[in-house]
């Protein structure tokens, strides 16, 4: 069996070895492990939410950890999530969606998010979606151009809407 300096292990080091070493727990320092510590660990080892500090816990590594272990979902702080992270954790696990504070969420993270999961669109604020936001949510989902802002869009967003149609039609023909 390896031999451990417990003693100089960082957060980082603990997750790694709790993840492949379950049996070391009794040995652990938890207060060296940092959000994105935990949210490693307690993807791979939710047994171990006991010894979680959540206030350790950031926006974005909530969004990663729930979308692996949504049990875990009555310890998350939901004001930690950002607009970005709510599209992550949304486009896994859209029974979140009652928590979510949707003002939250910019263009880019609506147009991250309307894609995979287009039944939230009646919650969008539309206006916030800009003409980048808008060339790639209109290939994707084409659906929406009746909301779409037209006079965002320029040249160089319908070039790229253009080339984006022609390499869809172009795989979709392989």
């Amino acid at each position: 069996m390896e031999k451990y300096d417990f003693e100089n292990l960082n957060g980082e080091q603990w997750a790694q070895l709790l993840c492949e070493h379950p049996e070391f727990a009794t040995e652990c320092s938890w207060e060296k492990l940092g959000s994105e510590d935990w949210c490693w660990l307690l993807s791979e080892r939710p047994e171990f939410a006991m010894h979680c500090n959540w206030g350790k816990i950031e926006g974005y590594e909530w969004s990663v950890l729930l979308a692996e272990q949504p049990q875990l979902a009555e310890f998350c702080d939901w004001e930690k999530l950002e607009g970005f992270d709510w599209g992550i954790l949304l486009s896994e696990c859209p029974e979140f969606a009652d928590k979510c504070n949707w003002g939250k969420l910019d263009g880019a993270d609506w147009s991250m998010l309307l894609p995979e999961q287009p039944q939230f669109a009646n919650y969008c604020d539309w206006k916030k979606l800009d003409g980048n936001d808008w060339s790639r949510l209109l290939v994707a989902m084409p659906q929406f151009a009746d909301k779409c802002d037209w006079d965002k869009l320029d040249g160089w967003h319908w070039n790229n809407i253009r080339f984006q149609f022609m390499n869809k039609r172009s795989l979709n023909k392989q």
